[in-house]
C-alpha cells in the first residue's frame, strides 16, 4: 500500500510514484524551538541545526544529480510544522 509522506515544500510525496533514482536519507531531530537542550548538546556535531550528513547531501546534490539521482529527500522524526 503506497504511503504519501508530508513534505515541507507543499504536496505530500508518494515514493512509489517517483520516477528515476531517488535517495532518501534519515536524520534525527535537531532540537525543539523554545525548549532548553540537555547539557553538552551544543558540543555534539550537528545537534543544533544541520547535521554533517544533511549538510553533505545538500552540498553534493549537484554531484548526485550527475550520478543519476533524480530526487533527494531527507526523512525526519520531526513533524512538518517543526
Amino acid at each position: 500500500m503506497p504511503i504519501a509522506l508530508p513534505a515541507t515544500e507543499g504536496a505530500p510525496v508518494n515514493l512509489s510514484e517517483l520516477r528515476g533514482r531517488t535517495v532518501v536519507y534519515v536524520y534525527p531531530r535537531t532540537g525543539v524551538p523554545g525548549v532548553d537542550t540537555p547539557d553538552g548538546w551544543d558540543q555534539i556535531p550537528g545537534a543544533r541545526g544541520c547535521t554533517p550528513q544533511s549538510c553533505s547531501f545538500h552540498d553534493h546534490f549537484g554531484e548526485l544529480k550527475r550520478l543519476g539521482v533524480a530526487q533527494l529527500y531527507g526523512l525526519s522524526t520531526q513533524n512538518t510544522a517543526y
